[in-house]
């Protein structure tokens, strides 16, 4: 009994101890001075203190509730920046966002243009008629804008009334067309309810959304048919334009051949000449059957001569006739061809200027002619190609009747919003971190 009353007496002794530092044979341990290094020597004496009990009950600090602490906060802050806004979207997608419907088609370019070995056409021709079809311009973008335009939208929108259809009160808030939506807000929203999108080979696959399976393919087949639409008025337009060219040139070529024609005409008037040409083949005729009858009255004369003197009356008559046949074949020539200046009567003119004035004409009305020939040749292509449909949108694959709502997707509106509060949770974490380092908090 008394050792053990003197043990328990000894048991405040040694926690005392403990608490100055000191092992259980009273050597002070090892300690690191302020200044660093360790320092190893004996242990001294510690006066008691009169708070030493105090001292020894007080609290330390605990790590393991500080780490529970921030491993809470952090829970709380994810819970309510990223776990909260995914449960919202995840209520809206399958609590109260209204169903979409998607019908898709398919929508593709053609043209019928002429091949080169249809027409066997002359310069001139080619010149009239140019080329064909579009020119170089890209008919699938062409479609593409067309089909996101507002031009298509107000044409839809008259026969479908859309605006009226996108703003019912059955669909939910966040999918509804405000009332009252201005026109650009409208073309925004029908943006964001459809897509185009081109393919390789150019044609365009066309995904458009509604509210209802019916009215998704009312809606897709009036876009395939107002891209038909469009399509055929530029093709009208290129045709008419066509047209319009081969029809001034021909008109301009028949004014020229009505010309050339009308000037033949009264240059013939003119001189009393159907064919100067051949008129004056004939004068040449005629001054040549002189010269055989001015060479027989020579060859007369020379042989009356042998048997004859000068004045008898057969010799007297053979020069006479020789001296008027000269005379006669001097202005028939005359007639053909002279050098001197003619006067302001047309029936002096020499025929070789009329032969050459009447050629000239002659030339003129040719060419004038082959221009028209040309032209009506142009005109009468053009018109044929006119007939047919040149340029025109096929649509390959048809709107279908959608069976089922795609839209929204709900693995992807709740992944996507569960990616973004993460991020933007991130983003704010760091942001705040450094300003709380900068700030020395």
């Amino acid at each position: 009994m008394t050792d053990q009353s003197s043990d328990n007496d000894a048991k405040p002794g040694r926690r005392l101890a403990r608490a100055q530092g000191r092992d259980k044979q009273g050597r002070q341990p090892e300690r690191t001075r302020a200044g660093g290094g360790n320092v190893t020597g004996r242990a001294t004496a510690v006066p008691a203190h009169p708070f030493a009990d105090w001292a020894i009950d007080a609290p330390t600090l605990d790590v393991t509730n500080v780490s529970r602490r921030q491993r809470r906060s952090l829970f709380l802050r994810l819970l309510a920046f990223v776990a909260l806004p995914t449960l919202v979207v995840a209520a809206y997608v399958f609590l109260y966002a209204t169903p979409r419907y998607v019908s898709e088609f398919q929508i593709t370019y053609q043209t019928n243009s002429p091949t080169s070995g249809s027409t066997q056409s002359t310069g001139l021709l080619q010149s009239i008629l140019g080329g064909s079809g579009m020119g170089g311009v890209d008919m699938s973008q062409v479609i593409s804008a067309y089909l996101s335009s507002s031009d298509l939208l107000e044409k839809i929108d008259q026969s479908l009334h859309l605006r009226e259809y996108y703003s019912n009160s059955k669909i939910d808030w966040w999918d509804r067309l405000p009332k009252g939506a201005s026109a650009e807000k409208f073309l925004a929203y029908f943006q964001s309810r459809m897509s185009v999108r081109v393919d390789m080979g150019g044609y365009l696959t066309v995904d458009v959304q509604a509210f209802d399976p019916k009215m998704a393919q009312a809606i897709a087949q009036a876009m395939a048919d107002g891209a038909d639409k469009m399509v055929g008025a530029m093709s009208d337009r290129a045709r008419r334009d066509t047209i319009g060219v081969a029809q001034k040139e021909l008109s301009r070529a028949q004014d020229k051949l009505r010309e050339a024609t009308l000037d033949v005409t009264n240059f013939q008037n003119a001189h009393h000449d159907f064919n100067p040409t051949e008129a004056a083949a004939q004068f040449d005729t005629i001054i040549g059957a002189l010269n055989t009858q001015l060479a027989q009255a020579r060859s007369d004369l020379t042989n009356a001569r042998t048997f004859l003197n000068d004045k008898a009356p057969s010799v007297v008559s053979l020069k006479s006739k020789i001296n008027a046949l000269e005379k006669q074949i001097q202005a028939e020539k005359s007639r053909l061809a002279s050098t001197e200046e003619t006067s302001a009567d047309t029936n002096d003119i020499p025929y070789s200027k009329r032969v050459a004035d009447y050629t000239r004409l002659l030339l003129e009305q040719s060419f004038a002619k082959d221009g028209y020939v040309s032209a009506k040749q142009a005109f009468d292509v053009a018109r044929a190609n006119a007939e047919r449909k040149e340029g025109y949108a096929v649509t390959f694959v048809s709107p279908n009747l959608p069976q089922a709502p795609t839209v929204p997707d709900p693995l992807t509106y709740i992944l996507s919003a569960f990616l973004i509060s993460l991020i933007g949770y991130a983003i704010i974490s760091l942001l705040a971190g450094s300003f709380r380092d900068h700030a020395g908090l």
